[in-house]
């Protein structure tokens, strides 16, 4: 598992004039990490799937993470975490096919721990009381330190676990290794009009292994999108994954309504019943009663829900099911971003930009770039016409300047040539990227 390190974090989109409340949801993934973290005591060890790593990016920084215990981090690619912490936590999305990396770097752990103890008792030797003045004080030597041991190991899904993943754990036969958690970060805000949800493989699974969890957590994160921003007046979908999703936010809204009158009094006035469909994985501290003693799943283990909306923000809901259009995929894109995404690639909204010395930085593409803003729904061709005529414009105002015209120009339209001065960044930024073409 090779270490790395997480810089600042980059500049994430502002999203106070928002249609929705988007913030409160960006707050809430946040939240969702740290307190998977605060979940284990001491010092850890953080290994990541690599796939959650940018998601990570954006919601914390290295700063926020050493408070909340995290001694390394970590990518999960195999091999084993050369730490000294006691606490090791895997933070991983439910991908089967990762089990095996996460089954070599446990396997890992506990050979190096094995090498370890081996060393320990050839220098010290096998006699506990050495090291342990609870068994016989008079033959413990303080120099000598006790064997060390085993790190505690806990498998963290993001959003959460999957029977595919479970079972798999169990064939690998690390399952009863591993103290199993979930870090419920449904959706993450990327823009003032858009949030992702990670179901990276949800085509192929839905298609050729007829694995439905992508439309339960999608479900899912639309459900908690409206305990934040208050219930869809309507809900419309055409597909057959867009009802199955639809349906199943039905259903956890009446559950929700049922075990918590409050945020409908008026449809269930306390005769409500609470469903026991959610199954025990052994996470009993996940587990609440209500009043008459039902048991019922807190919505986001280690998360307090938000309470009730005064009033809905959402009026219409629409799911439209990729079943329905299988070929816009697959066209070419011809707007500038949609170029710099078939010719470099946008992951969770950054891209690797290379400068003309060579150098590869990696830059953030959202609304606060506001020439970006600007560009990005343009096409590509007309989008390099403006680039063209921003840079052109900049240099005649600045060789009015420098050819001693100043005299001529008031305090104001200098003080305004002075802050467009501040987005030559960004013009090179964007200038970089077109040259790629």
């Amino acid at each position: 598992a090779p270490g790395f390190r997480l810089g600042s974090r980059m500049a994430a989109t502002d999203l106070s004039d928002a249609a929705i409340d988007l913030e409160s949801s960006r707050s809430a993934a946040r939240d969702a990490i740290l307190s998977a973290l605060d979940a284990r005591p001491g010092r850890k060890a953080l290994v990541m799937d690599p796939l959650f790593a940018p998601t990570l990016t954006s919601l914390c920084t290295m700063s926020e993470l050493t408070e909340h215990g995290v001694d390394g981090l970590y990518q999960l690619e195999g091999g084993t975490v050369e730490t000294e912490c006691d606490e090791i936590v895997f933070v991983v999305k439910p991908r089967p096919c990762l089990m095996a990396a996460l089954n070599e770097t446990v396997r890992g752990v506990i050979a190096d721990n094995e090498l370890d103890r081996a060393e320990h008792r050839e220098r010290y030797g096998d006699d506990p009381r050495v090291w342990d003045p609870r068994i016989d004080p008079e033959h413990h030597d303080p120099d000598v330190p006790p064997p060390p041991r085993v790190p505690n190991m806990t498998v963290c899904f993001t959003p959460s676990s999957t029977d595919a993943c479970e079972a798999e754990l169990r064939k690998l036969r690390i399952h009863d290794l591993l103290i199993r958690a979930e870090c419920p970060v449904d959706l993450v805000p990327v823009e003032r009009d858009v949030f992702r949800v990670d179901c990276d493989d949800a085509w192929r699974d839905l298609t050729l292994r007829g694995d439905v969890s992508s439309l339960t957590q999608c479900a899912r994160a639309l459900h908690a999108l409206q305990r934040r921003c208050g219930w869809a007046t309507v809900v419309k979908g055409k597909g057959v994954a867009a009802k199955e999703i639809a349906e199943s936010m039905e259903r956890m809204r009446r559950e929700c309504f049922a075990s918590d009158p409050a945020l409908n009094p008026n449809l269930f006035p306390g005769d409500g019943h609470v469903s026991d469909g959610y199954e025990s994985s052994g996470d009993e501290e996940n587990i609440e009663r209500d009043v008459r003693g039902r048991r019922r799943r807190r919505a986001h283990p280690g998360v307090e829900d938000p309470p009730p909306p005064a009033s809905p923000s959402i009026d219409v809901l629409l799911l439209i099911d990729r079943d329905v259009d299988p070929v816009t995929p697959l066209c070419t894109q011809l707007t500038y971003e949609g170029f710099i995404d078939e010719a470099i690639g946008i992951v969770n909204g950054a891209v690797d930009v290379t400068n003309d010395d060579g150098v590869t930085q990696k830059a953030r593409l959202n609304s606060n770039d506001l020439m970006f803003r600007e560009l990005r729904d343009l096409n590509f061709g007309r989008a390099c016409d403006a680039l063209k005529e921003k840079s052109s414009s900049m240099q005649r105002e600045y060789n009015d300047i420098k050819g001693g015209k100043v005299e001529n120009q008031t305090v104001g339209e200098i003080g305004g040539f002075v802050k467009k001065l501040g987005t030559k960044q960004g013009l090179e930024l964007h200038s970089n990227l077109a040259k790629r073409w």
